[in-house]
């Protein structure tokens, strides 16, 4: 029970023994009888009413306090989210079976310096900014021709997929899978 249910069920009771005893006190009179039934019924209402408010109150308090606390674990669950998304999911090396590599490293201002490696092909520096597909890195080709890549990741595998390019050997659509070092 909470405290106030426990003290409602107070209340109540008390008014229930001040019930009992003005009816134990009052005079055989009629007239008595029933201006203290009268009294202790209002007071009783009274009472109830009172004990009603209050729980009525303490109610709207913890559902607020309750609200408050929900928003409160949302806010915190999202930022420990977008933490993860930016500084522990794409920081890393990836490789794969045919010596291609890309390291990614946190520029710690919402960007992150990215090498994509391909073996005896090209090396591409580029700056990657998160969006709602993955990090998109924009960087150089060894033609000196801007390039854009788009790199995904689950945490443990990745593909770098090329979605500009003006460079013959990376054509838009060529695509990489790595997996974390």
């Amino acid at each position: 029970m909470t405290k106030y249910s426990l003290k409602r069920w107070g209340i109540l009771i008390f008014a229930g023994y001040m019930a009992l005893a003005l009816m134990a006190c009052t005079n055989s009179d009629e007239k008595d009888t029933k201006t203290t039934t009268k009294a202790t019924k209002k007071t009783t209402a009274e009472e109830t009413t009172a004990a009603n408010e209050e729980v009525t109150t303490a109610t709207e308090v913890a559902t607020l306090e309750t609200q408050a606390a929900e928003t409160t674990a949302a806010q915190v669950e999202t930022e420990e989210n977008d933490d993860l998304s930016t500084t522990a999911l794409y920081p890393g090396t990836y490789t794969d079976a045919d010596d291609n590599s890309v390291t990614i490293s946190d520029n710690g201002d919402g960007t992150f310096a990215v090498n994509l490696s391909i073996f005896r092909l090209a090396s591409i520096d580029g700056v990657g900014t998160e969006n709602a597909d993955g990090l998109v890195v924009e960087g150089v080709d060894p033609s000196e021709n801007p390039i854009t890549i788009l790199f995904s990741t689950d945490g443990t595998t990745a593909t770098a997929e090329v979605i500009d390019s003006t460079w013959e050997y990376l054509a838009n659509g060529s695509s990489f899978n790595f997996t974390k070092n």
